[in-house]
Protein backbone atom coordinates (compact mmCIF):
# COMPACT_ATOMS: atom_id res chain seq x y z
CA UNK A 1 0.00 0.00 0.00
CA UNK A 2 1.20 3.45 -0.91
CA UNK A 3 2.54 5.34 2.08
CA UNK A 4 1.78 8.67 0.41
CA UNK A 5 -1.79 10.01 0.25
CA UNK A 6 -2.60 10.54 -3.44
CA UNK A 7 -6.25 9.55 -3.37
CA UNK A 8 -9.09 11.19 -5.23
CA UNK A 9 -12.56 12.02 -3.85
CA UNK A 10 -13.66 8.39 -4.31
CA UNK A 11 -10.78 7.19 -2.10
CA UNK A 12 -9.33 5.45 -5.13
CA UNK A 13 -5.56 5.42 -5.40
CA UNK A 14 -4.29 7.56 -8.23
CA UNK A 15 -1.35 6.64 -10.38
CA UNK A 16 1.54 9.05 -10.36
CA UNK A 17 3.00 9.73 -13.79
CA UNK A 18 6.53 10.97 -14.37
CA UNK A 19 7.90 11.98 -17.78
CA UNK A 20 11.56 12.26 -18.62
CA UNK A 21 14.67 10.71 -20.06
CA UNK A 22 15.87 7.29 -19.00
CA UNK A 23 19.62 7.35 -19.54
CA UNK A 24 22.48 4.89 -19.66
CA UNK A 25 24.87 5.70 -16.80
CA UNK A 26 28.49 4.60 -17.05
CA UNK A 27 30.19 5.00 -13.67
CA UNK A 28 33.83 4.57 -12.81
CA UNK A 29 34.54 1.90 -10.21
CA UNK A 30 35.37 2.97 -6.67
CA UNK A 31 36.99 6.37 -6.62
CA UNK A 32 38.72 6.06 -9.97
CA UNK A 33 38.94 9.13 -12.16
CA UNK A 34 37.91 8.98 -15.81
CA UNK A 35 41.54 8.99 -16.88
CA UNK A 36 42.28 5.96 -14.67
CA UNK A 37 39.22 3.91 -15.57
CA UNK A 38 39.42 0.82 -17.74
CA UNK A 39 35.99 -0.50 -16.71
CA UNK A 40 32.64 1.17 -16.08
CA UNK A 41 29.59 -0.03 -14.15
CA UNK A 42 26.35 0.17 -16.18
CA UNK A 43 23.23 1.59 -14.57
CA UNK A 44 20.05 3.17 -15.91
CA UNK A 45 18.95 6.41 -14.37
CA UNK A 46 17.27 9.75 -14.86
CA UNK A 47 15.64 12.15 -12.41
CA UNK A 48 12.03 11.31 -13.33
CA UNK A 49 12.76 7.58 -13.62
CA UNK A 50 14.33 7.70 -10.16
CA UNK A 51 11.18 9.37 -8.78
CA UNK A 52 8.98 6.67 -10.37
CA UNK A 53 11.16 3.93 -8.82
CA UNK A 54 11.08 5.61 -5.41
CA UNK A 55 7.29 5.92 -5.55
CA UNK A 56 6.97 2.25 -6.53
CA UNK A 57 9.21 1.38 -3.58
CA UNK A 58 6.73 3.23 -1.34
CA UNK A 59 3.99 1.01 -2.78
CA UNK A 60 2.52 3.70 -5.03
CA UNK A 61 1.22 3.12 -8.54
CA UNK A 62 3.86 4.87 -10.61
CA UNK A 63 3.94 5.23 -14.38
CA UNK A 64 7.02 6.36 -16.27
CA UNK A 65 6.65 7.90 -19.73
CA UNK A 66 9.71 8.16 -21.94
CA UNK A 67 11.23 7.12 -25.24
CA UNK A 68 14.17 4.73 -25.38
CA UNK A 69 16.33 3.30 -28.12
CA UNK A 70 14.93 0.42 -30.11
CA UNK A 71 17.80 -2.01 -29.50
CA UNK A 72 19.14 -4.31 -26.75
CA UNK A 73 20.39 -1.31 -24.71
CA UNK A 74 16.86 0.10 -24.70
CA UNK A 75 15.50 -3.32 -23.73
CA UNK A 76 17.95 -3.45 -20.81
CA UNK A 77 16.85 0.02 -19.68
CA UNK A 78 13.20 -1.06 -19.88
CA UNK A 79 13.90 -4.16 -17.79
CA UNK A 80 15.82 -2.08 -15.27
CA UNK A 81 12.83 0.15 -14.52
CA UNK A 82 10.23 -2.66 -14.67
CA UNK A 83 12.04 -4.73 -12.05
CA UNK A 84 11.10 -2.11 -9.44
CA UNK A 85 7.39 -2.36 -10.23
CA UNK A 86 7.12 0.79 -12.34
CA UNK A 87 4.46 0.69 -15.05
CA UNK A 88 6.53 1.07 -18.23
CA UNK A 89 3.73 0.51 -20.73
CA UNK A 90 3.94 4.15 -21.88
CA UNK A 91 7.61 3.97 -22.81
CA UNK A 92 7.95 4.32 -26.56
CA UNK A 93 10.83 2.94 -28.62
CA UNK A 94 12.54 4.69 -31.47
CA UNK A 95 15.89 5.92 -32.69
CA UNK A 96 19.02 3.90 -32.05
CA UNK A 97 20.57 6.09 -29.37
CA UNK A 98 19.94 6.57 -25.67
CA UNK A 99 21.27 9.51 -23.74
CA UNK A 100 24.42 8.57 -21.85
CA UNK A 101 26.12 10.09 -18.88
CA UNK A 102 29.47 9.30 -17.37
CA UNK A 103 29.90 9.52 -13.61
CA UNK A 104 33.09 9.82 -11.60
CA UNK A 105 32.73 9.57 -7.83
CA UNK A 106 34.58 12.22 -5.87
CA UNK A 107 37.08 11.43 -3.15
CA UNK A 108 38.16 13.55 -0.21
CA UNK A 109 38.16 17.12 -1.48
CA UNK A 110 37.87 16.14 -5.16
CA UNK A 111 34.25 16.63 -6.23
CA UNK A 112 32.27 14.15 -8.29
CA UNK A 113 32.07 14.75 -12.02
CA UNK A 114 29.32 14.04 -14.52
CA UNK A 115 29.61 14.34 -18.29
CA UNK A 116 26.41 14.19 -20.36
CA UNK A 117 26.12 12.94 -23.93
CA UNK A 118 22.47 13.45 -24.86
CA UNK A 119 22.52 14.91 -28.37
CA UNK A 120 20.12 13.14 -30.76
CA UNK A 121 18.99 10.66 -28.13
CA UNK A 122 15.66 8.84 -28.44
CA UNK A 123 13.84 11.27 -26.17
CA UNK A 124 15.43 14.34 -27.77
CA UNK A 125 14.00 13.34 -31.15
CA UNK A 126 10.60 12.30 -29.75
CA UNK A 127 7.32 13.72 -31.01
CA UNK A 128 3.93 13.82 -29.28
CA UNK A 129 2.68 11.04 -31.58
CA UNK A 130 5.30 8.72 -30.08
CA UNK A 131 3.35 8.76 -26.79
CA UNK A 132 -0.27 9.23 -27.84
CA UNK A 133 -1.88 6.39 -29.74
CA UNK A 134 -4.40 7.69 -32.26
CA UNK A 135 -7.68 5.77 -32.18
CA UNK A 136 -11.43 6.30 -32.34
CA UNK A 137 -11.29 7.41 -28.69
CA UNK A 138 -8.48 9.95 -28.93
CA UNK A 139 -6.67 12.00 -31.47
CA UNK A 140 -4.56 15.07 -32.05
CA UNK A 141 -6.37 18.22 -33.07
CA UNK A 142 -5.23 21.76 -33.65
CA UNK A 143 -7.87 24.37 -32.86
CA UNK A 144 -8.01 28.14 -32.85
CA UNK A 145 -8.80 29.27 -29.31
CA UNK A 146 -11.21 32.10 -28.49
CA UNK A 147 -9.63 35.47 -27.73
CA UNK A 148 -11.00 35.24 -24.17
CA UNK A 149 -8.64 32.29 -23.54
CA UNK A 150 -5.48 34.14 -24.50
CA UNK A 151 -3.08 34.76 -21.59
CA UNK A 152 -5.10 32.52 -19.26
CA UNK A 153 -3.92 29.31 -17.59
CA UNK A 154 -5.28 25.97 -18.84
CA UNK A 155 -6.32 25.00 -15.31
CA UNK A 156 -8.17 28.31 -14.91
CA UNK A 157 -10.20 27.60 -18.07
CA UNK A 158 -11.31 24.21 -16.66
CA UNK A 159 -11.16 22.70 -20.15
CA UNK A 160 -11.17 19.07 -19.00
CA UNK A 161 -14.40 19.43 -17.02
CA UNK A 162 -16.25 21.77 -19.38
CA UNK A 163 -15.35 20.09 -22.66
CA UNK A 164 -14.16 16.63 -21.57
CA UNK A 165 -10.87 17.24 -23.40
CA UNK A 166 -7.29 16.71 -22.22
CA UNK A 167 -4.83 19.32 -23.44
CA UNK A 168 -1.42 17.78 -24.10
CA UNK A 169 0.39 20.68 -25.73
CA UNK A 170 -0.08 24.35 -26.39
CA UNK A 171 1.32 25.99 -29.50
CA UNK A 172 2.31 29.61 -29.01
CA UNK A 173 4.26 31.64 -31.60
CA UNK A 174 5.02 28.44 -33.55
CA UNK A 175 6.50 26.76 -30.45
CA UNK A 176 5.00 23.84 -28.53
Amino acid sequence: ECNINFQNSNNKMKSIVTFGELMLKLATLGNERFIQATDFRIEYSGAEANVAVSLANFGCNSIFVSRISDNPIGDSALNAIRKYGVNASFIAKGNERMGIYFSEKGASQRPSKVIYDRAHSSIADAKLKDFVKISDENGIYQVQVPNSWINRQIVELNIRKKYKVNVLAVKQNLKM
